[in-house]
């Protein structure tokens, strides 16, 4: 999958501040937490669940319209939730309900197979006498 994310209140895109990224890697996937614009806070994960596939999450204010241009691969359908002030878009590779409503719960899901146990595969080791 490849693509960009815009972020736009109105007409005016808000573009990333340059030094205020941060970013989280946990088993199953990522998130970055942007600064842009003058005052607002982007928070972006992304993962692959079993039954919406490669998943992209953007929390941001609801005056903060958030566009996926994507590349030269496999469109993904959007959905957008509102909770009070802020609100969740979602991206997903299939086009079925998005079973979480919150980033807290999509990274709960995006990690829960690695919570319930870790498989470690080495290759087969070969021994020559």
């Amino acid at each position: 999958m490849e693509g960009s994310l815009r972020f736009y209140r109105g007409s005016e895109e808000l573009l990333p501040a340059s030094t205020l990224w941060n970013s989280t890697f946990f088993p199953g996937g990522v998130m970055y937490d942007i600064r842009a614009g003058r005052s607002d806070s982007l928070h972006v994960m992304y993962g692959v669940l079993p039954g919406t596939g490669f998943t992209v999450a953007v929390k941001c204010a609801v005056n903060v319209r958030t566009e996926l241009l994507p590349g030269q691969t496999t469109s993904l359908y959007r959905q957008t939730l509102q909770e009070r002030e802020d609100q969740y878009v979602f991206f997903t590779e299939y086009n079925v309900p998005v079973p979480v409503s919150n980033l807290a719960g999509l990274q709960a899901m995006l990690e829960k197979p690695y919570r319930e146990q870790l498989v470690l595969n080495s290759p087969p080791q070969h021994h020559t006498e």
